[in-house]
């Protein structure tokens, strides 16, 4: 290259040479920063997709819950007003029937407040959750005690495979949340005499816990909907139980604040499957 420079001095080719190769770096640095520039602006516009998904999501499962908070007190009061307008002339059996149905209403708007309560409070890191090892059969017993009455009413097999030793790590309140919906899930959807079975076994580092029943089951096309926020997918027991859509969702909150998975397993008038995975060893992840 010094013989095509002909006139050149070699101090001046050598400061020619190395401003060359600076500007050659330069230019490899400049085309570094654009391909992060460009990287960068691809992950913000797919996190921003994402984010306006899930707003879209949330805004949607809001006009529902909305919905679902007003309609039913249409019938309370409906009822309540038919009782103090008529509560003179009603026999005892027709007054019986109408304070069933009032309490039987209250109870599932309860259940469906407390629920959200305990979802919103989950979402917005309010719900602190403090992981130990529990005694998972202890556990069951508890739950279990709160739903003597429906087993009893509707005559449930109810059987539990589960190693009496067998330890999970999970917050407790949270535990008792989600084993408490997929238990009542499971018996408001089981027939009079039906089966209802709890499993759970060690697997690796995790406990897979099995809620299963032989009911009415679930068609394929709706198991998706089950854990949507933005679907609310509720239909009656068997004994017309009323639902309210987001216990499920609820569980899929506590599952993933966990670190584990739930899915639905079903075939209609054969019965349902949830399975859970929940650590037994391992450290919760943040």
């Amino acid at each position: 290259m010094r013989d095509i420079l002909k006139g050149d001095s070699s101090s001046e080719f050598d400061k020619f040479y190395q401003e060359v190769e600076e500007l050659k770096d330069i230019w490899a640095n400049y085309r570094q920063l654009l391909l992060s520039y460009k990287e960068s602006e691809e992950v913000i516009k797919r996190k921003n997709e994402e984010l306006k998904e899930i707003n879209d999501s949330k805004d949607k499962f809001f006009s529902i819950i909305a919905h679902d908070l007003r309609s039913p007190f249409q019938g309370l009061l409906s009822i309540s007003k038919y009782l103090v307008d008529e509560y003179e002339t009603l026999d005892k059996d027709d007054f019986k029937e109408l304070v069933f149905s009032l309490n039987e209403a209250l109870h599932t708007q309860y259940k469906f407040l407390d629920d959200l309560l305990n979802w919103s409070r989950i979402q917005s890191g309010r719900m602190i959750m403090e992981p130990a090892n529990l005694n998972l059969t202890g556990e069951l017993q508890k739950v279990l005690r709160l739903f003597e009455s429906n087993i009893k009413n509707k005559k449930i097999n109810l059987t539990i495979n589960i190693n009496p030793k067998q330890k999970i790590l999970a917050d407790n309140d949270m535990l008792s949340l989600l084993l408490r919906n997929l238990i009542s899930n499971a018996i408001k959807f089981t027939h009079t005499s039906g089966i209802v079975e709890i499993t759970a076994f060690a697997e690796d580092d995790v406990v897979l816990v099995v809620v299963s029943d032989n009911g009415v089951g679930i068609k394929q096309e709706n198991i998706p909907k089950l854990f949507r926020i933005d679907i609310q997918f509720t239909t009656h027991g068997t004994n017309k139980e009323s639902g309210n859509g987001i216990g499920l969702v609820l569980c899929k909150e506590i599952v993933e604040k966990h670190g584990g998975k739930i899915w639905a397993e079903s075939e209609i008038n054969k019965g349902s499957k949830f399975i859970f995975t929940l650590p037994n060893k391992s450290e919760l992840s943040d």
